[in-house]
């Protein structure tokens, strides 16, 4: 996903947003004994995210970033918002930590 980086070199705000696809299904993944809507599981969905987030750099090149985020998703027949149950509507968040050799 592509972010837009506003700050300086040791904190930002960043927006981002992106489209990604993939196979999608409810969980947990119906087998033939226990699946109500035929016999796949999945369904190939397109997703549209857009993320709010925030970094920063400190001494000796270590790293904190957190976002927030939104997708949602289409797959090849609709947008409607659920696909065999799975919702296509996704609040998520995130945090990471890290470490750049070489910073100063």
């Amino acid at each position: 996903m592509p972010r837009l980086r506003l700050g300086d070199k040791h904190s930002a705000f960043t927006i981002g947003v992106g489209v990604s696809a993939g196979e999608y299904g409810d969980f947990p993944l119906c087998t033939e004994q226990n699946c109500s809507h035929g016999t796949d599981p999945t369904r190939y969905v397109f997703w549209g995210n857009v993320e709010l987030g925030g970094e920063h750099w400190f001494r000796r090149g270590f790293a904190v970033r957190y976002f927030v985020g939104y997708a949602h998703g289409c797959t090849t027949e609709s947008c409607n918002t659920t696909a065999y149950g799975a919702s296509l509507n996704i609040p998520y968040a995130g945090f990471g930590i890290g470490y750049a050799f070489g910073q100063r």
